[in-house]
């Protein structure tokens, strides 16, 4: 897969990658360069041409520093250029955004947010195909720790989702 790789300003300001998607907006929020797969952004624009509505990329790639800061795992995609974070514009209902993006992307998680239990976020990543997970803030010792429960399965997640009383999942808004 074709890597795009810039380190000019000039240029990352001026690349437009898809119809709705330029360079500038998967740039590290420490180190302000690019690097991002090609195709992943090219399936972003087709999640966005699904639903018709905006994709805000909250994280695309990160340097290490960057993901340290942030508690990335020392493997993140993000890293390699190989994944992103989003939410939408709008209140588009997350499940739905989710089932979606599996038929786009090799992996796909959906985060509830840590800050609304009924607002959600999304990462896609061109990882090994067919791991899908779901993740969640829970209090711990005055802290917020965040669990991830991963599926090899879909239909096994829904039945966790359908299963899960402590979170709503099926109403979530990305």
């Amino acid at each position: 897969m074709k890597i795009i790789k810039l380190k000019d300003p000039k240029k990352i300001e001026a690349l437009k990658i898809t119809e709705n998607f330029s360079a500038k907006e998967f740039a590290c929020n420490h180190c302000k360069e690019v690097v991002i797969e090609e195709q992943l952004v090219y399936q972003l624009q087709q999640l966005r041409d699904i639903f018709n509505t905006g994709i805000i990329i909250t994280s695309g790639y990160r340097c290490p520093t960057h993901n340290a800061r942030v508690g990335g795992s020392k493997q993140s995609l993000h890293i390699k250029g190989k994944a992103a974070d989003f939410t939408m514009l709008g209140e588009i209902n997350a499940f739905q955004v989710f089932t979606e993006a599996c038929k786009i992307f090799n992996r796909v998680g959906l985060y509830q947010s840590s800050n609304n239990p009924l607002s959600a976020y999304m990462h896609v990543d061109s990882g090994e195909k067919g791991t899908w997970w779901l993740s969640y803030p829970v209090a711990s010792s005055g802290r917020t720790k965040r669990i991830y429960v991963y599926y090899k399965s879909l239909a096994n997640l829904a039945k966790a989702i359908s299963a899960d009383k402590q979170r709503d999942w099926l109403n979530m808004v990305i």
